[in-house]
């Protein structure tokens, strides 16, 4: 089999011979492939996955047990804005002097709302 690559793909193969990760431009394309194999596998399975719960979702809401989806945007919304007005409220403290450091007071906002890092 022959292949053609483009002028970026040869010099990016002979930098990985070159940095010494491979031996010869055969290990590389073998391992680009070994590489391609497993996130073409990776995705079927999240496929697969995300179809099971989109089935699952829709007997839930065929059941009537949906959410109303304007509730959860609205929700989400307000939750949003309490954050915001925390942190407003305390920057405003820190500028006036009082209150906690500003690093600490989001710090805390973060862990009140289930914000992650």
């Amino acid at each position: 089999m022959n292949i053609t690559l483009t002028p970026q793909q040869e010099d990016f193969i002979a930098a990985q011979v070159a940095s010494g990760k491979y031996t010869n431009a055969d290990k590389v394309v073998s391992k680009a492939l070994t590489v391609l194999e497993k996130l073409q596998a990776e995705y079927q399975d999240w496929l697969e996955e995300t179809r099971a719960k989109v089935d699952v979702g829709i007997s839930e809401l065929e059941r009537g047990k949906g959410l109303d989806g304007e509730m959860v945007m609205t929700n989400s919304f307000e939750q949003f804005a309490q954050v915001k007005a925390g942190l407003r409220q305390s920057l405003a403290e820190f500028e006036d002097g009082q209150g906690m450091p500003l690093a600490e007071a989001f710090a805390q906002l973060k862990q009140k709302h289930d914000i992650p890092d």
